[in-house]
């Protein structure tokens, strides 16, 4: 069951929960005429009959009506019951995955991870982030980032582990650009037990450079990469291979 067939009967209940209330004039509890009216001068007893037949008249069906619909919203909530239960245990069946993103510096990992993490029961978890605050004004060269880098990696491990054996999705905007970067990602999904899925950005060194400029000039981030840098970084970067076994999605 869909989620649009919950709120269809959802719908449905209110609109009976409503009648039952009177809001269409449906009357659950029949209006009071004394059941002898010959105690009555005649006057009385002429107004009085027509309120006395339509109650004997009346009633039985009004009281009827009132069943159904008791009947209607009762067998509505246990069916929204059963469809939030099926909806729940269709969700905790599907299993977790890491999400792993590949791509050069500028080549858009950041942006694709935030889209990925929009998706349910999914975390974003993002390097850059965590390095400058817990590292504030101490990257200052390619080996800084290394260190400081490698040392968030040991220390992320277990958590995005124990989200994963949770059943939350991680979207790891850490560059899996190297081999061994990958690897490191490949033991914690596995040892979590979940699936992964590893993006791959295949964007040109010339379009990096020129989002990197803009990025730069933003001043939005909290790291500034120069063309320089941008080079020498790239000289270690190594493309997923069929080797690897991953289950790659390619973005252009």
């Amino acid at each position: 069951m869909e989620k649009p067939d919950l709120e269809m009967l959802e719908k449905a209940r209110t609109a009976v929960e409503e009648v039952l209330a009177g809001r269409f004039g449906v009357q659950a509890v029949p209006c009071f005429v004394p059941s002898n009216l010959s105690v009555f001068r005649q006057s009385i007893q002429e107004t009085s009959q027509p309120h006395q037949k339509g109650n004997e008249d009346g009633n039985p069906v009004r009281a009827g009506i009132h069943m159904s619909l008791i009947a209607a919203v009762a067998s509505l909530r246990v069916s929204e019951t059963l469809i939030e239960a099926t909806q729940n245990a269709e969700a905790s069946s599907v299993p977790s995955v890491l999400h792993m993103i590949c791509g050069k510096i500028g080549s858009g990992k950041s942006t694709l991870a935030r889209r990925l993490a929009a998706e349910p029961r999914t975390v974003l978890i993002g390097e850059d982030d965590w390095l400058a605050f817990l590292y504030p004004n101490e990257i200052h060269a390619i080996a800084d980032y290394l260190r400081y880098a490698g040392r968030l990696r040991e220390a992320m491990a277990g958590h995005i582990e124990a989200l994963l054996t949770a059943g939350t999705s991680v979207v790891l905007d850490f560059p899996a650009n190297t081999a061994r970067t990958r690897a490191w990602a490949r033991a914690v999904f596995e040892k979590a037990g979940a699936s992964h899925l590893l993006h791959y950005l295949d964007v040109s060194d010339e379009i990096c450079k020129a989002r990197l400029h803009a990025r730069n000039g933003s001043g939005e981030h909290p790291f500034a990469t120069t063309d320089a840098e941008f080079d020498q970084i790239t000289t270690h970067f190594a493309a997923p291979q069929a080797e690897e076994c991953f289950d790659v999605i390619r973005h252009g």
